[in-house]
């Protein structure tokens, strides 16, 4: 069975695509990373050929792309693909009914990650499956309750390159969670990481307006990641 994956450009895309190759017991013949805001122009441009299945995982809707979307989902299902879309972002109901209507098989649960809802409904006995959803979902939801999930984090968004996702996806699909590669991609992160937050003071500002203190930033180019420095600043500024 033939399959693509287009998936969301981060750890939970990449995992999702790993758990449902698992669960089908076959790689995707292409592994497509977008982003939502651009998954409308990804499908304007994707003709079928060998592969007639279409798995769409960890990518929410952008109200201002939606009808292109569903016109490119009914272009391509009229054509003989069989779409599958897993989500744990918010989605509107007609969003839902409308794929729907044309043939799309929408997995929809907010309670999980994306890998998360790809393994409860492909492939729930899978003890490997469960720990990379697991994993993923401990930083993608901010659960934070397990610790494999931060080191996966920062071996996967360790390089840009979509050939290093598919590498770690493939790994995944293998069985692997973790090797001495991996082992040695985090220390170099960490590494880089802890460097990073040492200089962020040069980038940073406080500011309080109206009795409301807070903290700006300069974007910066490398680690630490955006999200985990705004934590870091926050907690070392009383902001």
């Amino acid at each position: 069975m033939k399959w693509v994956a287009i998936v969301h450009n981060d750890f939970d895309g990449t995992a999702s695509a790993a758990v449902y190759a698992r669960a089908v017991g076959e790689l995707p013949t292409s592994l497509l990373f977008t982003e939502p805001t651009r998954l409308g122009k990804l499908l304007q441009g994707f003709e079928l050929r060998e592969a007639k299945r279409i798995v769409i995982a960890d990518l929410g809707i952008n109200a201002s792309t939606f009808d292109v979307i569903l016109r490119e989902v009914k272009r391509l299902v009229s054509q003989g693909a069989e779409i599958q879309w897993f989500d744990h972002h918010v989605w509107k109901e007609e969003w839902k009914k409308a794929l729907s209507e044309v043939g799309v098989q929408v997995y929809h649960d907010t309670t999980t990650c994306g890998a998360g809802v790809v393994h409860k409904v492909m492939n729930p006995n899978d003890e490997v499956s469960e720990v990379i959803a697991r994993a993923d979902c401990s930083v993608d939801i901010w659960l934070h309750d397990y610790p494999l999930g931060e080191k996966l984090r920062r071996v996967i968004e360790s390089r840009r390159e979509f050939e290093w996702k598919r590498h770690v996806m493939e790994k995944f699909f293998r069985g692997v969670v973790w090797d001495e590669e991996f082992e040695r991609v985090l220390i170099e992160t960490v590494n880089k990481e802890l460097k990073g937050y040492n200089g962020l003071k040069d980038y940073a500002r406080v500011i309080e307006v109206n009795g409301v203190r807070g903290v700006v930033a300069v974007r910066w180019k490398g680690p630490p990641d955006i999200s985990y420095a705004s934590q870091y600043l926050m907690a070392r500024t009383d902001s």
